[in-house]
């Protein structure tokens, strides 16, 4: 499982391998959350989607980029809340959570460290034949790619 949080849209993905060592992409998709809504209704919500979704798939593992720092305190205090629900919520499953760097997620896909969302994307639409359109389910299966390369 891969997962991209962030408090308005967290995506999440959901990799399988086979025997002859391929990914297919089993699911994925992104949650909203409403501005509207107090940030704790915001990060039930995303928690509950999270549960959810565990527990229809039932990865065996997850992985999650690691934090950044952003020049602004309040969005990285936003983000880390939903980070903190995105690690919390596999992990109260028993369901092991991995971190990997920004640069190491895209160097797995792209062969770049330093590569483009725009060629991160189309380089997955090139691996799993999705039409993917959401950079949030799109960073979720990049982290859940480059967590299945890491484990081969």
């Amino acid at each position: 499982m891969g997962l991209d949080p962030g408090l308005t849209y967290t995506g999440w993905a959901i990799v399988s391998t086979h025997p002859i060592e391929r990914f297919v992409c089993k699911a994925y998709g992104r949650i909203q959350t409403s501005v509207r809504k107090s940030i704790s209704e915001r990060l039930v919500h995303i928690h509950d989607v999270l549960l959810s979704v565990c527990e229809t798939w039932m990865p065996h593992c997850a992985a999650i980029e690691q934090i950044f720092v952003n020049s602004n305190p309040v969005s990285s205090l936003k983000l880390g809340l939903a980070r903190g629900v995105a690690l919390m919520t596999p992990g109260r499953l028993q369901i092991s959570v991995t971190e990997y760097s920004a640069n190491t997620v895209k160097k797995s896909v792209t062969g770049n460290g330093h590569a483009s969302k725009e060629q991160v994307l189309k380089m997955l639409k090139q691996i799993f034949h999705q039409t993917l359109s959401s950079y949030d389910s799109s960073d979720a299966l990049a982290v859940a790619l480059c967590h299945g390369f890491h484990l081969k």
